[in-house]
């Protein structure tokens, strides 16, 4: 897959989980990093999730953490 296809099936992913896309997010963590590490997005986007909860109490309380 590529990095493009990659961010599309994020985004997606994020749209499902909380009703917004990845890209309407704060960038706090290095996407195209964990990209190139071989990460997957699921893993990822627990990654970004845990990032944007610790940046923001009123989306880790909305994500339940």
């Amino acid at each position: 897959m590529d990095f493009k296809t990659f961010c599309a099936r994020l985004d997606a992913k994020c749209i499902q989980g909380f009703g917004m896309g990845w890209s309407d997010m704060p960038d706090l963590v290095m996407v195209r990093d964990l990209f190139d590490d071989g990460l997957s997005v699921d893993e990822v986007y627990e990654i970004c999730v845990e990032e944007w909860a610790n940046d923001d109490p009123l989306f880790a309380e909305a994500m339940g953490f």
